[in-house]
């Protein structure tokens, strides 16, 4: 049996979908045929994460939502010319009594690898939902969502990284999935525990001019975006090329 599950595995080239399909019985599984990131290859992409070098920095990656908050971790570690994306945390008004989500949020984070001296606060970026910044009518003058993750951190607002404007979803079609492909397995990693994450990037699909209004509107992919905001500070339009190609192991 196990012999054969492993026949099955490689026949599946990291498809969990058609994985399961032939080992579970799942044939009701409809496969995503027009994938808005088209150059995922689960056998490339996805495997062990768990090494976090604290000469570099933790990059954490906001999604603004009442049910969830969304976070997604990663690093992008030029010293081994490697682009990890570690952790998905997520958390809603019920998670942590007497908490908001963002503060929830923050505070699994900080438990998990501030106090266990995983990570340092020093080494740490922060970017996410560009429309975070805006301000509220029931907010105090220079407060925004971003204020309140830098206080609940305890960080100096230098270390938030945003674009003026979200980028349109059709950019985040083109540099990621050029991304996926330039970089091959090795160099641009998904932890293999992040299944809410590859979901999400299996489930997406490019709507009118690669829009993912309508698969958000059908899915939520909430995680995706938050993944979609920390690719595209790590390859930024202006320079994403470059980066590309100093990262491919040569």
């Amino acid at each position: 049996q196990e012999s054969y599950y492993e026949t099955l595995k490689l026949n599946s080239a990291g498809n969990q979908h058609q994985l399961e399909a032939a080992t579970k019985g799942a044939w009701g599984v409809e496969l995503n045929k027009n994938p808005f990131f088209y150059a995922l290859r689960r056998h490339q992409h996805v495997g062990d994460t768990e090494f976090i070098n604290k000469s570099q920095y933790l990059d954490l990656s906001f999604d603004f939502n009442h049910t969830p908050m969304t976070l997604i971790v990663g690093q992008l570690d030029v010293s081994i010319k490697k682009a990890k994306i570690i952790d998905h945390i997520s958390a809603d008004p019920l998670t942590m009594h007497g908490k908001t989500p963002i503060e929830a949020v923050c505070e699994l984070f900080l438990r998990k690898y501030i106090y266990t001296g995983i990570a340092q606060l020093s080494h740490i970026r922060i970017t996410g939902d560009a429309s975070g910044k805006q301000m509220k009518a029931d907010r105090r003058r220079g407060e925004d969502f971003y204020s309140d993750i830098i206080k609940y951190l305890g960080v100096r607002h230098t270390v938030i990284n945003l674009p003026r404007k979200n980028f349109l979803h059709a950019t985040s079609y083109k540099i990621i999935n050029r991304v996926f492909y330039g970089l091959i397995q090795g160099e641009l990693v998904i932890n293999s525990n992040l299944s809410i994450l590859l979901d999400d990037l299996e489930k997406a699909y490019p709507g009118k001019n690669f829009s993912l209004d309508e698969a958000k509107k059908e899915f939520g992919l909430h995680a995706l975006d938050a993944f979609r905001y920390l690719l595209l500070m790590w390859f930024t339009p202006k320079d994403y090329e470059k980066k590309i190609l100093y990262l491919q192991k040569k």
